[in-house]
């Protein structure tokens, strides 16, 4: 605009864009669009055809170019709010254009910057749709591989609290979220899932394999007997994400700050929260089980009548041995008991020869 009021200055001795006529002043731009001014303001004739729209003589728009501050690798919030500082803008002109009836038109931004803006934003409304499909199918996952209630509760609530604690480290490390941390977001869950897991299945096996009814016991059981395992785990997975923090394309670095940022909090809420809580609250026994909840709202018999749930109340397995064992036992005495007083008497005869030798 400066370099086509100082042509038309020059064009025009005595008038200016600012107090000509409308006529005058079409037809002034129209010359410009096809005079060659390069030389004197650096606009070549393709540029003046891309930012003055002529169609049959008659003017359609005209482009003002500007250049921002905004980045490309900025998250994609943060794009968001560049756009609508440019929306609000042309909302401005607009608003003035119909205040003084000047019928410039409709003005708009628009920006290549913006259809990118378009898709991230729609992959990351995905990642907030994919939290609300996780959480329950991991609920779903937790309560089938335990089989209890009260352990599944507890098991997505530490895992809520990682997933909210790995956003919170974008937001604390002055960024927000993208189209990386999206992508990268939604694999953060299933890390979060994989250590609770394996504690929670651990700690319900105590009882239903070994026998172990206090919680405390089975606390002590899956803390010796999967502890050690997840920190191997964690290790071996918070190793692996720290090359990526030195690469340079900016999805990897920040999907491996996710990532040891995952195993870091999972890590830490599966092994003192998680079975912090297993230890203070979690289920004696049967309790919280999908059968003895069965039980006690009085569906059992018709699980049972429609082959859903075993015909014999459960008995852990150790329990069950020695309960084999001691009825095997007691049959050997049964028969120990059935052998003819004639055959004890030969016994015990041959018992005294056999002192006297």
């Amino acid at each position: 605009l400066p370099a086509f009021q100082a042509w038309f200055a020059t064009r025009h001795p005595g008038n200016t864009t600012l107090n000509c006529t409308r006529e005058l002043f079409l037809s002034g731009l129209k010359e410009y669009r096809e005079t060659d001014t390069e030389s004197v303001d650096g606009l070549s004739l393709s540029d003046k055809v891309f930012l003055i729209g002529f169609v049959e003589d008659e003017l359609k728009y005209v482009r003002f170019q500007f250049y921002s501050t905004i980045k490309n690798d900025i998250s994609t919030l943060k794009k968001q709010d560049a756009r609508k500082t440019a929306d609000d803008l042309a909302d401005e002109i607009n608003s003035y254009s119909n205040s003084v009836g000047a019928n410039l038109g409709s003005t708009f931004s628009a920006s290549s910057t913006w259809v990118g803006v378009e898709a991230e934003l729609g992959i990351v409304s995905g990642f907030y749709s994919g939290l609300a499909v996780c959480f329950p199918v991991a609920f779903c996952v937790l309560l089938f591989s335990t089989h209890n209630i009260i352990v599944s509760l507890l098991a997505i609530s530490t895992i809520g609290f990682i997933v909210l604690c790995v956003l919170a480290t974008i937001v604390w490390d002055g960024d927000a979220l993208g189209i990386a941390e999206a992508i990268a977001g939604v694999i953060v869950i299933g890390f979060s899932v994989d250590y609770v897991i394996h504690l929670g299945h651990t700690f319900i096996d105590a009882y239903h394999t070994f026998g172990i009814e206090p919680r405390a016991e089975r606390f002590n059981h899956a803390a010796i007997g999967m502890a050690g395992t997840v920190i191997a785990g964690g290790v071996t997975t918070f190793g692996a994400a720290l090359p990526l923090l030195g690469t340079q394309q900016q999805f990897f670095p920040t999907m491996g700050a996710l990532m040891a940022s995952t195993v870091a909090f999972s890590l830490t809420f599966s092994l003192l929260f998680f079975m912090g809580s297993l230890l203070l609250i979690g289920p004696n026994g049967a309790v919280g089980d999908l059968s003895w909840i069965a039980e006690k709202i009085g569906l059992a018999p018709y699980l049972k009548k429609w082959g859903l749930m075993s015909e014999e109340k459960h008995k852990p397995k150790r329990k069950k041995n020695l309960e084999e064992k001691t009825s095997g036992y007691e049959e050997k005495s049964a028969g120990a008991a059935k052998v003819p007083a004639s055959s004890v008497k030969d016994a015990n005869a041959d018992k005294i020869q056999v002192d006297n030798l």
